[in-house]
């Protein structure tokens, strides 16, 4: 361009693509178009900006561009592409510099930034362009355009990158330029002002004087102080004498007084001189002669005898005495825990001066062993023999079990012919010529049970290895057990039946040859117990019919089979020609009620219908059970709908339309509003369309080169519009 006739001013550019149209120098570029305009694929820019080496910038709306200058000056190598220390005064260089120095800031944070950058180097530019025109141009003709154009060329010199073209002067505009450097030989002030926090990652000379608010300029020495100069100055004391530190204190040092001591000045004495104090002087010993302290500072000293030790504790100014000797006379020794005798072979005799026994005690009245608890006695041995425990005593022989042949438990006194005590009753013991357990009565010896003749004495009349038979008269034709109304306190049962044989033998076998129930409760409630976990069967001799299962709390029901129910009640067995279970509902209520803690969730009716309740499912499982479709009830219905089914099987292409008075009908797909498959969805032919991460780079539109929306996986996502133009309220 030709301004006045004397400087020329050209700029070049790269030429572009013959598939873009023809851009500004400062045109920023989408990732699709710069890839195009690289001939590499978008993939390549983001894996070159993950590298550092082509940093794009990014919108509010956190899309890629790329300047126009940036691309032309790119080559692909391993080092960034702004690798000088100049500043490009172009929100894409900001930008790009932001994401280099911290990626932690957010895109929005950087753009702002280089807005603000731009916007206040756009005004300095527009103020001093003009003068630092004027001053460079002396001698030209006078023209703001001309003016402001010089400035700017002169500025961006140094802030346009290394590779970029700048304007220059041509060769009257350098004679010109030399005959202002030859007139003017002082250039007026100027203050470059940065309202922006900023960092300079090489050294900062400063020549003249730099002034902040927080720097000190200059450390002054006191008396008594050295200063060392330099950046980094060592500061001391220079007094050689007197005092700097006490007890390991410096500074300035406060000394407080404790009881009985007054400090005045550098003077400490003790102000308790006047104080009578309470000490002792005479120690007395009984039977000895007393001793007596010569002066305040006389040591009395303790001295250890036979058997005798002495241990100080200078810490908690205790003196313990204790006794070293562990031998004594009395023939006893305690351990600290156990009082035993000093010889283990001796015998310990009380009331006696012989012994043949660990224990001897000689008595002739009272007793000889006592035992007490809280006052009580509980046990009492006397000297005639007698073994009496307390009311609450028990002699407990439940640990002997019999399991050897050595003599164990409790032998009862015996003899052939026992004869009357003196007096009392409960007495028991053993005749040994009709080997029965007695018990005196207060007046005779009788059968411990209280009969005359035990059961088996009256009824052992049978032929060895026949049945014991019980035959009842006709006068006395009923057989009772009965219990007192005071028992239940030795056992929980009136007759137990106990069948020790091995093999098929049945405990209680039961026969009527009237009309009369085997066994008939007379009870109202009448129970059956079993024992916990315990099974109930009811057989005919080889088939079980029934079981009871007791499953810890709850019963378990089986029916029609040798079977250990699993659910509450379990049916199992064959019926040929038979149902395995009928419900036959001969009232007016529903034939079978599911329910779920007291909830009815499905009933099936009188009527024969199957009432699913609250949306319940019905469900239809694949041929492994593990997946099912299936159908459920809508949330809210205003009236009852219920759909019937066709007559007929559909053909091919059909489906199951609605029609009027809920009435379903096959009908071909050409019938209900069109036909075929969906091939594709946008660039997505098969798989997942648009639900995950595979979806990256996939598109929707109009081609793969039209109008259309492009999904990209990165660290943050991108939804781009592509070869279209975005619309909103048009």
């Amino acid at each position: 361009m030709d301004i006045s006739g004397h400087v020329q001013v050209t700029q070049t550019q790269n030429p572009m693509p013959k598939s873009l149209p023809e851009l500004s120098y400062n045109a920023r570029l989408s990732i699709r178009e710069a890839a195009d305009l690289l001939k590499v694929s978008t993939k390549t820019l983001r894996r070159w900006e993950k590298q550092g080496l082509l940093i794009p910038e990014r919108t509010p709306g956190n899309q890629r561009r790329y300047n126009l200058y940036q691309l032309q000056a790119f080559t692909p190598s391993r080092k960034p592409i702004l690798n000088h220390p100049k500043a490009v005064v172009t929100p894409s260089s900001i930008a790009s510099a932001s994401t280099r120095t911290s990626r932690k800031t957010s895109h929005r944070q950087v753009y702002m930034a280089g807005l603000i950058f731009f916007l206040v180097f756009t005004v300095a530019a527009s103020w001093l362009a003009p003068r630092l025109a004027e001053k460079i141009a002396v001698g030209i003709p006078s023209s703001p355009a001309f003016a402001r154009q010089k400035g700017l060329s002169f500025l961006s010199s140094f802030f346009a990158p290394d590779s970029q073209p700048v304007p220059s002067l041509d060769d009257s505009g350098l004679d010109l330029y030399s005959q202002v450097l030859a007139a003017e030989a002082e250039l007026e002030d100027f203050s470059f002002i940065v309202n922006l926090p900023s960092n300079f990652s090489k050294d900062l000379t400063v020549e003249g004087t730099l002034t902040a608010p927080n720097i000190i300029y200059s450390v002054i020495a006191g008396d008594g102080i050295s200063i060392t100069p330099g950046q980094n100055p060592i500061i001391s004391t220079t007094e050689t004498g007197g005092v700097t530190s006490f007890q390991g204190l410096e500074g300035e040092i406060t000394l407080t007084a404790g009881s009985g001591i007054a400090i005045e000045g550098t003077t400490i004495r003790n102000s308790a001189q006047n104080v009578v104090q309470s000490v002792w002087k005479n120690i007395a010993v009984s039977g000895q002669t007393s001793l007596t302290a010569g002066s305040a500072d006389d040591t009395l000293t303790l001295v250890a005898g036979t058997g005798i030790g002495l241990t100080t504790n200078t810490t908690d100014k205790k003196l313990t005495i204790n006794a070293t000797s562990t031998g004594d006379t009395s023939g006893f020794t305690d351990t600290g825990t156990l009082v035993k005798l000093i010889t283990a072979t001796d015998i310990l005799g009380l009331g006696t001066s012989t012994g043949s026994a660990k224990l001897s005690i000689e008595s002739s009245s009272g007793d000889l062993l006592t035992a007490s608890s809280s006052g009580v006695k509980m046990f009492a041995l006397t000297s005639a023999g007698t073994l009496t425990l307390s009311d609450t005593g028990l002699l407990d022989l439940s640990n002997i079990t019999h399991s050897t042949s050595a003599p164990q438990g409790l032998l009862l006194p015996q003899a052939d012919s026992l004869t009357n005590p003196s007096s009392g009753e409960g007495y028991i013991a053993y005749d040994t010529d009709n080997n029965q357990v007695l018990i005196y009565n207060g007046s005779s010896w009788a059968n411990i049970s209280g009969a005359s003749t035990t059961l088996q004495e009256a009824y052992g009349n049978d032929v060895d290895g026949s049945d014991t038979t019980i035959s009842l008269t006709s006068l006395d034709d009923s057989l009772v057990f009965s219990n007192p109304s005071s028992s239940g306190t030795d056992s929980n049962f009136i007759l137990s039946i106990d069948q020790l044989a091995a093999g098929a033998v049945d405990n209680l076998r039961l026969s009527n040859s009237g009309t009369g129930a085997e066994i008939a409760f007379a009870s109202v409630t009448p129970t059956v117990s079993i024992s916990n976990g315990g099974t109930l069967n009811i057989t005919d001799g080889t088939n079980t019919l029934f079981t009871l299962l007791d499953d810890g709390t709850v019963g378990k029901v089986g029916l029609g089979g040798a079977i250990i129910p699993v659910g509450i009640l379990e049916v199992s067995g064959s019926n040929i020609g038979k149902s395995l279970v009928i419900l036959n509902e001969a009232g007016d209520q529903n034939i079978l009620t599911a329910s779920a803690s007291g909830v009815t969730v499905a009933n099936i009716t009188r009527g024969g219908d199957l009432e699913l309740k609250s949306q319940g499912e019905l469900r239809l499982f694949d041929s492994d059970g593990s997946n099912y479709t299936g159908f459920a009830g809508p949330p809210d219905l205003t009236t009852d709908l219920v759909y019937t089914l066709p007559a007929a099987a559909g053909l091919t292409n059909y489906v199951l339309t609605w029609q009027s008075g809920n009435a379903t009908e096959w009908k071909e797909i050409a019938g209900v509003g069109g036909v075929g498959d969906i091939t594709s969805v946008g660039s997505v032919i098969d798989g997942p369309a648009f639900s995950d991460t595979s979806s990256d780079d996939d598109w929707l539109g109009l081609g793969a080169s039209a109008g259309r929306i492009e999904f990209d996986n990165q660290d943050l996502d991108e939804v781009n519009i592509l070869a279209a133009k975005l619309g909103i309220g048009t």
